[in-house]
């Protein structure tokens, strides 16, 4: 197991030490942050580099909790998950670095996985490899929730795959308490069931992360009176925070902010059927006919 691991555990060393490294010398060579005043030097370190923007409001949830509606504009998972290292006196903004790293770390063994289950062992190390030296996968080195989604996402269809169809149920359930666009891979855990063809109470396992999903809602209608407050906590962001999915390609802003040209929202109806046509035959198994 440890010595299957090795590959993906040298790719995550490598590129994460040299986003560390990276965040550092900027740092060191730039230590300003901008205002509205123009550039301001501050005593930042390193740490500041891996933690920008939204890495902030998760630290400061582990450190308080959900304490205004506005803030359920961000999912739970990763704050929950960093609060017990604040409990143990772990700076909150490291906290979130280090639970997001250590969840970086399961998605690139669980995508290698996926690739060896899918493919063989040199296409998982060279998908493996695309994948860690993406331009955005600098996200899987610091407080992001991305590492918590991939991670949930390619370690559900890991086990679906080898027929493990309820922990997968499970996995991905977390996916979705870490970021909402995590709720895509259950139509993964559909198809893998379907080909297992899988009797009605495996079946129900797809029901899990939609009872898990659900527990957000009720955690807002809980703690603020409203089940749907992380939506109006969205819509306060701006044009940008109401941009759903769905709504960045069939709709525009509203009026008086920016618009999204309809080009846009047809190159991203192509990208995603380019992709499924691409990726999908890939997981249809062939006859030897």
């Amino acid at each position: 197991m440890l010595a299957r691991a090795r590959y993906p555990l040298t790719v995550w060393l490598a590129t994460h030490a040299a986003v560390v490294a990276i965040a550092g010398l900027s740092i060191f060579l730039w230590p300003y942050v901008y205002t509205a005043k123009g550039s301001v030097q501050l005593p930042i370190g390193w740490l500041d580099g891996l933690c920008a923007w939204d890495c902030r409001a998760y630290a400061q949830l582990a450190a308080r909790g959900y304490d205004l509606p506005m803030t359920t504009n961000f999912w739970p998972l990763l704050p929950w998950t960093a609060r017990p290292l604040v409990w143990l006196h772990v700076p909150p903004m490291l906290a979130v670095i280090v639970v997001a790293n250590a969840a970086s770390l399961v998605a690139f063994v669980a995508v290698y996985r996926v690739f060896e289950l899918a493919a063989d062992e040199a296409a998982a190390r060279a998908g493996l490899l695309l994948f860690a030296v993406y331009p955005f996968s600098f996200f899987f080195a610091v407080g992001y929730t991305e590492p918590l989604m991939i991670a949930a996402g390619a370690g559900a269809m890991w086990l679906a795959l080898r027929g493990r169809h309820v922990a997968a149920g499970l996995a991905i359930a977390a996916g979705v308490l870490a970021r909402a666009p995590a709720s895509l891979g259950w139509f993964g855990l559909a198809v893998a069931q379907h080909d297992d063809r899988t009797r009605w109470r495996t079946r129900a396992a797809l029901l899990i992360p939609v009872a898990v999903g659900l527990l957000w809602p009720l955690h807002n209608w809980l703690r603020f009176g409203d089940p749907l407050t992380w939506m109006h906590a969205r819509a306060l962001w701006g044009w940008h925070g109401r941009l759903s999915v769905v709504r960045g390609i069939f709709a525009v802003a509203h009026p008086g902010h920016h618009k999204i040209p309809r080009a846009v929202h047809r190159q991203g109806w192509a990208g995603l059927i380019a992709g499924n046509v691409i990726v999908g035959p890939q997981f249809i198994p062939l006859s030897d006919a």
